[in-house]
């Protein structure tokens, strides 16, 4: 069953995806002030985590309990996915991310969707 949001496919990680970003990316757990690298979101208040392309590297806030820390990893390596697609721009992508990040949480954790 493949599934979809507006039109788009929702994909779930595999471990060659896990694989692929961790040989090319940076992983790095730190404290995240409020307004962190700004360039990337301007005013928004604090975040979770962060992957920038640009610069290889995928920030993990520290300060997350177990379980939103392991959502927060779901979510910044399914960014990296779709960079290396280039098949997510614009406002659709958060939305969509969010989506494969519970369906691969729910998946990972065995969880009922």
């Amino acid at each position: 069953m493949v599934n979809k949001y507006k039109g788009k496919r929702l994909y779930s990680l595999t471990l060659k995806d896990v694989i692929e970003t961790l040989v090319t990316f940076d992983i790095e757990h730190s404290r995240f002030p409020v307004n962190y690298i700004p360039e990337y979101f301007g005013e928004q208040k604090g975040f979770l985590g962060l992957a920038m392309d640009d610069k290889k590297l995928i920030l993990i806030n520290k300060e997350l309990g177990l379980e939103e820390m392991r959502e927060t990893i779901i979510h910044e390596l399914l960014h990296v996915n779709h960079y290396r697609k280039g098949d997510l721009k614009g406002n659709m992508i958060e939305t969509i991310v969010e989506k494969e990040t519970d369906l691969t949480y729910k998946k990972l954790y065995e969880m009922k969707p």
